[in-house]
């Protein structure tokens, strides 16, 4: 018996997949009984819109949050952001 299921890479797959994917699979799992069950997935990006679009009803429950990890890098890495030379946190 699962609760759920990690998906990698949902933005190498076509949308229209996990658009049909997940609601069957959980209309399937409803069938057999199954009415708590939790989808999340991955999808790289630093882009908020890409990656929220995967968490529509119907969708996945949620995504890991990359944009946060490219903030990151863009502020304190590369001199961009607020966050100046990385030498300077030392």
């Amino acid at each position: 018996d699962i609760d759920g299921f990690r998906i990698d890479t949902l933005k190498h797959v076509d949308y229209g997949f996990w658009e049909d994917f997940a609601p069957r699979v959980r209309q399937i799992l409803r069938e057999n009984g199954k009415t708590n069950f939790f989808m999340f997935g991955e999808a790289f990006d630093g882009d908020d819109a890409l990656i929220g679009s995967y968490t529509r009803p119907g969708m996945m429950d949620s995504v890991f949050y990359f944009s946060h990890k490219f903030w990151v890098f863009q502020d304190v890495f590369t001199n961009e952001g607020p966050t100046t030379q990385i030498s300077r946190l030392y």
